[in-house]
């Protein structure tokens, strides 16, 4: 059975403005839109086949002769609003099709009979939240389908909601999923501490009493929201639908949510260390606590000494023979040499510059060990962030202690920060992002560069933060670098001597005149996403990449800092550079990678 327009949708169609179609073919992929075009015998000049542009004025030339389109043409875009359909699985949800035959047999069916057509937009427009369909998408639809105009259905599609309050009803659900995930967590401490003493039960009552609280304000939410949705319904029977007060109610409700989730993790992470304590007592009482050389009992969260192989420290005093140590140690562990090489410069050109290096994937552990053994030799320490930390200061105090004592014998040290992202940085500020904001000023000696900075990211639940720390330096992921298939093994710890960095003096005392000297080096599409500590960490990246001579300094900057940018974007906007090719040969690994990790973990 096949689709076709009636003349007088012919006739409404050749009034729209080229823009709007062009827009309306634009949401189609472009793998799917590319494969129709193929088929359209149109003559086009000027461009080279098969290329974005050639594609879009191959679309220009077919949409103007649209008042004189053969059947031929009519049909291919009868394939286009096809395509377009089949990617958008919550109209296919409520019409109950998941092939693209089925959706010709229903959308056939709708033309033919006016009653079904009502019927079938009515249940999209008063869809449940969960496959409601947005009024834009509903109205492309209709305009670009193969319907005749309908008042009825432009009535219908008038009451389904618009995005922006489908967005406000997404966070909401977001909020609650969270309190409700804190409170499962609440619930496993409890049982683990249900056979202590009365001083245990007491503390763990009272968080239990907090938590029903919530549960209550939660309920309330629940309801209010309930009733919010009747009176969507009822304003949108009758065709006057205003929801300028439903979402400002909705935003003071998920500021006030967010503000009471803040003050709730302040009082569990009290009730948590109380709790802690008690058992802490409880156990070295009973002589059954062992303590392991370098945790740190008086604070939450452990510091210990990485252990190297025991020999000689290797001194290095050039920045040539440190990156070929990087090289030589990163290669060592397995990285194919082109990829060591690369990741031997971020690494360099980010400690030179002063710069946090974050490693994330399956290996970040190995290879940020690796770095900081060929930097700091035996005085590389690792902090495990613990689990919804607050106040990241708490760590910073244990770091400043280890920097006091390195002071005093005048050797730098490296730390690593490992599962930064299990932590709120955000909330009770964050020491380490002011070095790295001091560090991009100048306000700090150039010459100081210890600690050497490193971290990595966990995935799954741990990590709790989405956002890649991109502020502060690079991002590596080390799950796109080349392997070898050959075993590896570690080298020989190194360290670097003042020496190294005397050539970085100059760079790091003229900060301000490289943001003009480089403005090139960032593409059109990132510049409006980025702030001023932004530009100033890549802008000194590229900086000292160019002093170290890189032939590849545009490759690394690409690499490491700007492809991970690409992860704070909505998902639409990423999904519009990706589709529209906009990324260059030197983002194309970085990309797949970033496009696994949206597609594997979701997207905010």
């Amino acid at each position: 059975m096949n689709l076709s327009y009636s003349d007088e949708k012919r006739l409404i169609l050749s009034t729209i403005e080229i823009e709007n179609i062009m827009l309306f073919i634009a949401d189609i992929p472009l793998k799917e839109r590319q494969g129709i075009f193929n088929h359209l015998v149109v003559k086009v000049n000027g461009f080279r086949p098969n290329t974005r542009q050639y594609l879009e004025r191959k679309m220009q030339i077919y949409l103007q002769r649209r008042h004189h389109w053969s059947e031929r043409e009519w049909n291919i875009f009868v394939q286009l609003w096809l395509q377009w359909t089949m990617g958008h699985p919550k109209i296919l949800t409520n019409i109950g099709c998941s092939k693209l035959d089925e959706v010709v047999n229903i959308v056939s069916e709708m033309s033919a009979d006016e009653d079904v057509m009502i019927k079938y937009f009515d249940g999209l427009s008063n869809a449940e939240y969960s496959v409601s369909v947005s009024r834009r998408d509903l109205r492309n639809w209709f305009d670009f389908g193969p319907f005749n105009p309908n008042d009825c259905v432009a009535a219908l599609i008038e009451r389904a909601p618009t995005e922006k309050f489908l967005q406000f009803v997404a966070k909401a659900d977001t909020i609650q999923s969270t309190l409700n995930g804190l409170e499962g967590r609440l619930q496993q401490v409890i049982e683990h501490v249900s056979t202590s003493r009365e001083e245990l039960w007491t503390a763990v009552n009272e968080t239990l009493t907090k938590v029903q609280k919530f549960t209550s304000a939660i309920e309330d939410v629940s309801d209010r929201q309930q009733h919010l949705q009747l009176a969507h319904e009822e304003n949108a029977k009758a065709g006057e639908l205003s929801l300028r007060g439903v979402q400002a109610e909705l935003e003071e409700r998920i500021v006030r949510l967010e503000q009471e989730t803040s003050q709730f993790n302040v009082r569990f992470q009290d009730s948590l260390a109380r709790t802690t304590n008690v058992i802490d007592h409880l156990s070295s009482g009973l002589g059954t606590l062992s303590v392991v050389q370098g945790r740190r009992n008086d604070k939450n969260f452990d510091v210990s000494k990485l252990q190297s192989e025991p020999g000689p420290i290797d001194i290095i005093e050039t920045t040539d023979a440190l990156i070929s140590k990087i090289r030589k140690s990163v290669n060592s562990l397995g990285v194919q040499l082109s990829d060591a090489k690369l990741v031997a410069a971020i690494v360099t050109a980010s400690v030179g510059a002063g710069q946090l290096t974050t490693f994330t994937g399956s290996y970040s552990l190995t290879i940020a060990r690796c770095c900081a053994l060929s930097l700091a030799g035996d005085a590389v320490y690792i902090v495990r962030v613990p689990t919804g930390l607050l106040d990241f200061n708490e760590i910073w105090s244990g770091v400043d202690e280890l920097i006091k004592d390195a002071s005093g014998k005048g050797a730098p040290i490296g730390v690593i920060f490992e599962g930064l992202n299990r932590a709120f940085c955000s909330a009770s500020g964050n020491r380490l992002k002011e070095l790295i904001e001091e560090r991009m000023l100048g306000v700090t000696d150039g010459q100081l560069r210890s600690p050497y900075l490193f971290a990595t990211l966990v995935d799954g639940p741990a990590g709790l933060q989405e956002r890649a720390p991109f502020e502060m330096g690079p991002v590596l992921y080390t799950d796109i670098l080349q392997w070898k298939k050959t075993p590896g093994f570690i080298q020989s710890p190194s360290k670097a001597a003042g020496a190294v960095w005397n050539g970085f003096t100059e760079g790091i005392n003229s900060h301000g005149s490289m943001v003009t000297e480089h403005e090139e080096i960032l593409p059109e599409w990132l510049s409006p996403h980025l702030s001023a500590l932004s530009y100033r960490v890549f802008h000194s990246a590229f900086h000292y990449l160019n002093m170290i001579d890189y032939a590849n300094a545009d490759r690394a900057l690409s690499f490491g800092w700007i492809a991970p940018c690409l992860i704070n974007f909505n998902r639409s906007e990423f999904d519009r550079l990706v589709d529209d090719d906009y990324f260059d040969e030197k983002l194309s690994r970085p990309l797949e990678a970033l496009v696994k990790l949206v597609d594997r973990n979701g997207y905010n």
